[in-house]
């Protein structure tokens, strides 16, 4: 071997070393040699004899141990950070690791040593970035072809170095608990497959790959109005303990046994679903024993009945498992909420409302509304608009009324909560209702939403009449009206001129002349209390309207 050849001894060792710390780390291995006695030109000669009698005998000899030790601490220690802590076990625990590697993991003895090159990256991604052993695995595997990388044998890394990404069964309780708060405020009356739609839009605006609103409307229960039906339940409930790894760890979520899902974090979870829609078994041993990573084939191995339930948590969990981090938390998020939803309903008794109301009970009912907000996440300020307003409009088409408070409009393509179309006047009528101030901003957010509703609008309008001749009237009822609201828009050609009225406004008088009191009760009775008798309206808001006619 001529002196052209000869490597560096600190890269030929190929030891996990800090960026910015080779020449600290250089300085001590020259050290280590003066100890040892060996002269700089056999420097790299030393090295691959110690390489040598370590492959053959298995077991580094105590030199080499005390060099890649000093070494790797070395490393740790010159960068003040958390590196140093898990640094110093590093280098302690190297060549333990490196044979349970091999013995364990079936690794050959260069694929170790790659493998625990990259251990500070490793470490640093678990402890700092809070990514699970199974997305690290992804992360090296793309970086680093010369040791298979995996779940099992980053967990045996981690493990020595004291680094842990699980969390706690009181973590996941109180999770739990934080969504159930928020379910009712963000998806209000929506049934199963209006809050999927909700979700879905969601995640398109999150970056998902997929449209999801497919996928969760094939696992949400059917209700046929005496019972629920949720055959694809313990799907519901591997999807809900996945999404909820997702707030804790940057986490793979086709991998599903990283966070033990038979453990009592998950069985604590399982137990919250009512027994009207669940079972005993925990799904995830009745659903893949023996399957550590959820793909196709694990779906074509399900029953037949099954699989389009099982492909729908694939979807799922794959579109989620392509996104970011913050993405993904995000949309993890909306889907708890979802799966609360379809929990809170499957385990309430709707409370009883009447089938009809008396005049003295509908202007009570005004009357609350119009003093201030009803605290009914919108429901009966939306239900009685729509009621109000189909008789305003009494004879014109209508579309929108009766949808949940929190329906999308972009899907249907409404321009407002509900609306009327008049073709004799080329006029259309939309409402838009709000609890609390009516801002500029919520007006111009809610232009901005429908501004992508109308291309979709314009051939159905032109059909009638040419595009200048109509005018569509938005009108916004709200508690209260800041000044500052903007009047007229034009989108496309199409003029848009824009009402702002409190409730208090909206209601005055209604009811009160003889001749339309009976109108009044029957879109009372269609738009309102129809709409509460159904299970997707939540007990609380029946309870509040129930105190409001007493």
């Amino acid at each position: 071997m001529t002196s052209g050849t000869i490597r560096h001894p600190l890269r030929m060792l190929l030891l996990p070393v800090r960026s910015g710390t080779e020449a600290v780390c250089a300085r001590k291995l020259r050290q280590e040699f003066r100890n040892l006695g060996i002269q700089s030109s056999d420097y790299a000669y030393w090295v691959l004899l110690q390489q040598q009698n370590w492959l053959e005998k298995k077991q580094a000899s105590p030199e080499l141990q005390r060099i890649v030790r000093t070494l790797i601490a070395a490393s740790a220690q010159h960068v003040p950070d958390d590196a140093s802590i898990y640094g110093e076990k590093l280098s302690r625990a190297y060549f333990h690791i490196h044979t349970k590697l091999m013995d364990e993991h079936l690794m050959s003895h260069s694929e170790a040593t790659a493998f625990l090159s990259h251990a500070f990256l490793i470490a640093y991604l678990a402890a700092e970035e809070h990514l699970s052993a199974a997305q690290i695995a992804r992360v090296m595997t793309q970086r680093d072809h010369r040791a298979k990388f995996s779940r099992q044998n980053i967990a045996a890394l981690l493990q020595p170095l004291g680094i842990n990404t699980d969390f706690t069964k009181p973590q996941i309780v109180a999770l739990y608990h934080r969504d159930a708060k928020q379910e009712l405020s963000v998806f209000s009356d929506a049934d199963f497959f209006t809050a999927a739609q909700i979700v879905a839009e969601a995640g398109t605006t999150l970056g998902a790959s997929a449209d999801l609103t497919g996928p969760l409307c094939t696992l949400a229960p059917i209700y046929d109005g005496e019972r629920i039906n949720s055959p694809f339940t313990p799907y519901l409930q591997m999807l809900h303990y996945q999404c909820s790894i997702a707030e804790f760890a940057d986490h793979a979520l086709t991998y599903i046994y990283e966070f033990s899902p038979r453990g009592e974090k998950f069985e604590w979870l399982h137990r919250t679903y009512p027994d009207t829609i669940a079972g005993a078994a925990n799904p995830f041993l009745n659903n893949a024993k023996s399957v550590d990573v959820l793909d196709i084939g694990w779906v074509r191995a399900k029953k037949t009945h099954e699989r389009p339930g099982a492909m729908a948590l694939l979807t799922i969990l794959e579109s989620m498992e392509a996104m970011g981090f913050p993405a993904r938390r995000e949309l993890a998020w909306w889907i708890r909420l979802w799966l609360h939803r379809i929990i809170r309903i499957s385990s309430s008794v709707p409370l009883r409302v009447p089938n009809t109301l008396e005049r003295g009970q509908i202007e009570r009912l005004f009357d609350a509304i119009g003093q201030g907000n009803t605290n009914t996440f919108g429901i009966l300020e939306q239900r009685s608009v729509d009621a109000v307003a189909s008789v305003v409009h009494r004879g014109l088409r209508s579309r929108g009324l009766g949808d949940p408070v929190n329906a999308t409009n972009l899907s249907s393509g409404k321009l407002g909560d509900c609306e009327f179309l008049n073709a004799h006047t080329s006029e259309l009528f939309a409402y838009e209702s709000h609890g609390g101030t009516l801002s500029a901003i919520y007006v111009e957010q809610h232009l901005a939403t429908i501004k992508k509703s109308i291309p979709r609008r314009i051939e159905e309008l032109t059909a009638i009449a040419d595009l200048d001749a109509w005018t569509v009237h938005i009108k916004f009822i709200a508690h209260e009206v800041a000044e500052d609201i903007p009047r007229s828009v034009n989108f496309a050609g199409l003029k848009i001129e824009i009402d702002a009225l409190t409730f208090a406004e909206f209601f005055f008088n209604r009811v009160r002349h003889e001749q339309e009191q009976e109108h009044y009760v029957e879109a009372i009775q269609n738009y309102l209390l129809e709409p509460l008798q159904k299970n997707r309206t939540p007990n609380e808001v029946r309870q509040r309207f129930l105190t409001i006619i007493d």
